[in-house]
């Protein structure tokens, strides 16, 4: 089956809506850009846990070996099989929390409530500015609830859906999904100071499942996080991986070409050209995480900066679904700024706030890119012309 998939992009959407090339351009240039990096923080979670896990590896291999395994299903099997095995490693995401929480219960149980809940940080029961805490929950509560808006995958499998009624009831089952899994993963993760003490320089997950060892009970619900973790690992790679070689091919190099879609849809030698784009774009990533890790980046800077410069293409998108066509035209020229400067503000925020110590700049950074877009577009309401 091949990559190849020349179902409209988001971005030419955008492009039709707003009678803007340059803005699917950008558009389409900027999501590469953010999803390869985060294809880099899938990479970066991976390794580190397999590193932390068995001792000895080189960080770099790990990487290679990841990136390798998401890069051979995703160019074998294409956009269709990369659906089908998302649904399967969301089960392993459910078999994962699962464990999680019924470990935590049966271990909070016999060591008494009260005192596993005393045993949680105060600053984590606290809501407090300067710890860093509220800047987090506001970041990250932004980003989960708009990134949807803007995301290329998705917009990817609604374009390839044949019936309106699925896509609305597969909508609405994401969106619990989505609120469940990641409630269950928040509370698992404070759950997890009531069992284990941090160990400096060590992930907490690793410390708790190194403390798992010692129960047979322990040792199955490891296996079930090391199941679930690379199976969320390997679902968000495989898609990011078909939605930057989809939009590399058919928005930027496709753009530059005198062929039509229709006639380039059946030549084999296409399917053979996006794989090449899939694996230029598999080893940029692998390039990018070597160089952000240099950099100092952690796991956590790098999510919000990815995954929040993509909101700058929250309110053209919002604009195109909730305004007229003839209003849209008009605002092609802040469509394109916004999207590039949420894209640039996101990142710039992110970049300082490392730069300087100051974590609540990156946590910040997803609400400064959406709030920069936002104004951008404003401004072309009130400020371009009105046309005949």
């Amino acid at each position: 089956m091949a990559v190849y998939d020349y179902r409209p992009t988001l971005h030419a959407y955008l492009g039709t809506e707003f009678n803007s090339k340059k803005l699917a351009l950008v558009a389409s240039i900027c999501t590469a850009i953010g999803y390869l990096s985060a294809f880099a923080v899938e990479l970066t979670v991976g390794s580190r846990f397999l590193a932390g896990l068995v001792q000895g590896i080189p960080p770099f291999a790990t990487v290679g070996v990841l990136a390798a395994v998401a890069f051979i299903y995703t160019s074998l099997g294409g956009f269709r099989v990369v659906v089908v095995t998302d649904r399967i490693q969301m089960w392993f995401i459910w078999l994962l929390i699962g464990a999680m929480v019924a470990y935590q219960v049966v271990t909070a149980s016999q060591q008494g409530w009260a005192v596993s809940i005393q045993r949680i940080p105060i600053g984590l029961r606290t809501l407090t500015w300067h710890n860093g805490l509220t800047s987090f929950i506001l970041g990250i509560a932004v980003m989960n609830l708009l990134t949807f808006i803007g995301n290329m995958s998705l917009w990817q499998r609604i374009a390839g859906s044949q019936q309106p009624d699925v896509v609305t009831r597969g909508m609405w089952a994401s969106v619990g999904a989505a609120g469940g899994s990641w409630s269950l993963l928040v509370v698992t993760a404070v759950g997890g100071f009531m069992f284990v003490t941090p160990v400096q320089n060590e992930n907490l997950l690793i410390t708790m499942l190194k403390a798992m060892q010692a129960s047979a009970m322990g040792k199955v619900v490891i296996f079930c996080v090391v199941l679930g973790l690379y199976g969320a690992m390997l679902s968000t790679s495989s898609t990011q991986l078909i939605a930057v070689s989809h939009t590399l091919y058919e928005d930027v190099i496709a753009s530059f070409r005198k062929a039509d879609v229709h006639e380039r849809a059946g030549l084999r030698i296409e399917a053979l050209r996006s794989r090449l784009v899939l694996l230029v774009s598999a080893v940029a990533a692998v390039g990018v995480v070597e160089f952000l890790r240099v950099w100092g980046f952690t796991v956590a800077d790098l999510a919000f900066a990815v995954y929040g410069a993509a909101l700058g293409l929250v309110p053209p998108v919002l604009c195109t679904l909730f305004m007229s066509r003839q209003m849209t035209q008009r605002l092609s020229r802040p469509a394109t700024l916004a999207v590039a400067l949420g894209f640039l503000s996101c990142w710039s925020a992110a970049a300082y706030g490392r730069a300087v110590g100051n974590g609540s700049f990156v946590f910040l950074s997803p609400i400064i890119s959406t709030a920069v877009a936002t104004a951008i577009m404003v401004a072309g309401l009130l400020l371009v012309p009105r046309k005949p």
